[in-house]
């Protein structure tokens, strides 16, 4: 019986050694018979990898934190385009953008260029653009009455939007987010479109009420719990923020309107802008 034992215990033993041994080749010929080969890794595709850097921290090569030290500004604007169209933010600056348009109110400008760590500054990165100057509006600016996000080939009543829509002579809104309303929007399965939702990314088979990333505006507060909730789409439902029609349907517009000098008067946006306009 004790021989028995002692000879079970000793084959285990063995193949413990042996498995040991197995264990050993492997490594060795992970990390050093192949130095210079790459593991595999899951597909990266834009659409996952711009989703998993939103959790990301932003640092800024080029931070302007000092533009709202001196006074909590009235509105700040994020304008979202490409390091390259040097022209288009030349044209914003002397037009719609220019901070004599505020009629002396606080009125901060920002331009949202480039990702970080060589990300492509694609369309895929939009969100992230964003996420990153609400991020910037809620560590540097956190006192700002109302931000509005827009595009560099957007046209910009800032005037009307700043005198009729906002109105500086009543206190300013909280938990207000308003720009043209899309909603029932159902996620596009279209593998091929660049607006391709996978379902793994978002089940549900419509969308929540959202607005129009060509342009919407927001009260102040508003750039911290969207971006501590993460996902712009996704977290005005989450924190059960309708959000407001604007009170004329044709104030915020996502295509270029024909030009007249009434129209223009009496909106706040208009898409397909060039510089040379």
């Amino acid at each position: 019986m004790q021989w028995k034992r002692r000879h079970c215990c000793t084959k285990i033993a063995g193949f413990l050694v042996i498995l040991l041994f197995a264990v050993v080749l492997l490594v060795l010929y992970e990390h050093i018979l192949l130095p210079g080969k790459k593991r595999l890794q899951p597909r990266r595709t834009e659409q996952n990898y711009s989703i998993a850097r939103q959790n990301k921290p932003y640092n800024y090569i080029i931070n302007e934190a000092e533009k709202c030290l001196k006074d909590d500004p009235f509105l700040v604007l994020l304008i979202a385009v490409k390091p390259q169209y040097v022209e288009a933010r030349d044209a914003i600056r002397q037009t719609w953008g220019n901070e004599s348009v505020a009629g002396g109110l606080g009125f901060v400008r920002l331009f949202l260029l480039g990702v970080m760590e060589g990300d492509q500054d694609s369309y895929y990165n939009l969100t992230i653009k964003t996420l990153m100057g609400m991020h910037w509006v809620a560590t540097y600016c956190s006192g700002a009455s109302y931000v509005m996000k827009t595009d560099c080939d957007m046209f910009v009543n800032t005037e009307y939007l700043i005198q009729k829509l906002l109105n500086p002579s009543v206190p300013p809104r909280k938990k207000y987010f308003t720009g043209y309303l899309m909603r029932g929007y159902a996620p596009n399965r279209n593998k091929h479109s660049k607006w391709y939702m996978s379902p793994k990314l978002y089940a549900s088979e419509l969308y929540p009420t959202f607005c129009s990333g060509t342009g919407y505006v927001f009260s102040g507060d508003m750039a911290g719990l969207i971006y501590r909730d993460v996902y712009v789409g996704l977290c005005l439902a989450k924190l059960r923020i309708e959000p407001i029609p604007p009170p004329n349907e044709f104030l915020f517009n996502h295509w270029r309107v024909s030009y007249s000098s009434c129209k223009y008067s009496h909106l706040i946006t208009s898409h397909q802008f060039l510089p040379q306009r």
